[in-house]
């Protein structure tokens, strides 16, 4: 039964990512040409939806123990965070949007997942020492505190009833619910919202379940286990939902581009499997565990990561004069130019 709801749910976060459009990079992008932060704002939404809702049922032992750590500050971290930013930018997009982008027929981000494998080797071999360390296990943590702890959640749990009274009043008018459903394009919050709460529930399951990381750990850990069994499921279940939204919206349009591309996206992928080996997790573990979970390393590595895609953004700009403009209006991605 758990195990339906988790691949539905990963289905379902696959499609809204996929709907909504959301991706780190394209929010550098957003703030460097527009001076707005309405994507980056709904990164921030969606990790208030797993704190609300994922640190009371780990807290409350209402979900099974699982193997979310916390990790300590440290450069590597930062290091880490800025290589992955670095290759991200040169890649396009971030680790989810490379599957968006996938699975909307550019042929070419396969090589940016072969370059994931190639940077976790790298990483393995060249850079063993540079890697985060636990701190502590997430779930022995929430469950030191007293109950008062959960009064500082009020202002999240808040927020979340007016977020949901405010995406309600705010539906389009003279829609089915299929219709809305099925829309071409989710507003951001929508995403935000379908986003976090999936991951929510399934990191209080599952644990760490981002794909990245479960790549890493196969890579470096050849070992098939019943969890990695069921992390490679929830892969297949998010990689699924995006492709459903795909197929649905009738958007996949083949291209395989040159050799050149494939070997800037292997390069690029390569520089992302790194960051993800020393972050860890990349910003999909940033962005679905660490932060949410008040990881002690994961708002730094996160800036970091946004330094590094802003380096390159600002380096192409002045190279090319040509910006990567990302301009989000109204809660949706109104306009996007992302290849420079």
């Amino acid at each position: 039964m758990l195990l339906t709801l988790s691949i539905l749910l990963a289905a379902i976060l696959g499609f809204a990512a996929h709907r909504a459009g959301m991706c780190s990079v394209r929010a550098v992008g957003e703030i460097l040409t527009t001076r707005r932060s309405l994507m980056l704002q709904s990164f921030i939404k969606a990790s208030f939806w797993v704190v609300g809702i994922a640190v009371p049922l780990a807290w409350l032992s209402l979900t099974p123990p699982h193997s979310i750590a916390l990790f300590a500050l440290a450069w590597s971290a930062l290091l880490g965070g800025f290589v992955f930013g670095v290759g991200a930018a040169f890649n396009g997009g971030c680790a989810f949007f490379t599957l968006s982008r996938l699975v909307g027929g550019e042929l070419k981000l396969l090589f940016t997942l072969l370059g994931f494998v190639l940077g976790f080797v790298l990483h393995s071999q060249l850079f063993p020492a540079f890697h985060s360390l636990p701190a502590a296990p997430l779930l022995a943590v929430y469950q030191r505190f007293e109950s008062s702890y959960l009064l500082l959640l009020l202002p999240v749990w808040g927020w979340m009833v007016y977020e949901l009274w405010r995406l309600w009043a705010s539906r389009p008018a003279g829609m089915t619910w299929l219709q809305r459903l099925l829309a071409d394009q989710y507003r951001l919050s929508t995403g935000a919202f379908l986003f976090g709460v999936s991951n929510a529930v399934l990191i209080s399951i599952w644990g760490g379940w981002s794909y990245p990381g479960t790549l890493y750990g196969l890579v470096t850990h050849p070992v098939i286990g019943s969890v990695d069994v069921t992390r490679l499921l929830l892969f297949a279940a998010l990689l699924g939902g995006m492709v459903f939204s795909a197929v649905q919206r009738r958007s996949v349009r083949w291209r395989f581009d040159s050799p050149r591309q494939w070997l800037v996206h292997l390069l690029s992928g390569a520089l992302m499997g790194i960051g993800i080996a020393m972050t860890p997790g990349g910003n999909t573990g940033l962005l679905l565990e660490g932060i949410p979970m008040l990881s002690p390393h994961a708002i730094p590595a996160y800036l970091a990561m946004m330094a590094g895609v802003a380096a390159v953004l600002m380096l192409k700009m002045a190279l090319f004069r040509k910006p990567m403009n990302v301009d989000c209006r109204g809660d949706v991605v109104q306009t996007e130019n992302t290849h420079l």
